[in-house]
């Protein structure tokens, strides 16, 4: 692979984190501080398979149809529903009853989503840190700890990317760049 032309390399350098326990079995993965550009594609594809939102959005729909309101009350009175918080809204039982089955599957699927998600964190890590060649067969044969371990360390630098992110918009907002440092790297 080619050596990119950096005029500053990146600030952290990689290092070797040890995940795992003796009995789930103990791997090296590297700790980066941030997803690279693939691996967050990896996982926009990954989520792009989620159906809840959907779901939930065609049963806003329909409540709001069905009995004449305005979207937003309707995801009022459906969220309230979903999350078992009972509101202050004549329609919440009405609701409640009419959607009950509906509101079931919606829970169901992002159970199945969730794990889903941390099965594809793990197999992010894996791919793309550990071995390119590790397929999904190999992800079944994983003690679930070590599965959970490397879906925590997809999720955490993850935050650290957005973290990063999140520093440098402050601290550019806050910089007045001078336009003859951007003649001086020209140049270079």
């Amino acid at each position: 692979m080619a050596k990119l032309p950096f005029l500053v390399e990146p600030r952290k350098k990689p290092r070797m984190e040890v995940l795992g326990t003796e009995d789930s079995g103990q791997l090296e993965v590297i700790r980066r501080g941030y997803l690279t550009v693939g691996e967050k594609a990896f996982l926009q594809r990954a989520q792009q398979s989620d159906e809840t939102t959907e779901l939930m959005l065609a049963v806003i729909r329909q409540v709001a149809k069905e009995n004449n309101i305005g979207i937003e009350r309707a995801h009022k009175v459906c969220m309230a529903v979903l999350d078992d918080m009972r509101i202050d809204d004549d329609l919440f039982e009405v609701v409640a009853k009419k959607h009950r089955k509906r509101f079931d599957n919606i829970v169901n699927a992002a159970l199945a989503s969730a794990t889903q998600q941390a099965t594809m964190r793990a197999m992010c890590m894996l791919v793309f840190r550990v071995d390119p060649d590790i397929g999904a067969e190999d992800l079944q044969e994983l003690h679930p700890d070590l599965l959970k371990a490397l879906a925590d360390l997809c999720t955490d630098e993850e935050n650290k990317s957005v973290e990063r992110l999140a520093d440098g918009i402050e601290d550019t907002e806050a910089q007045v760049i001078d336009p003859s440092s951007y003649e001086a790297l020209e140049k270079k």
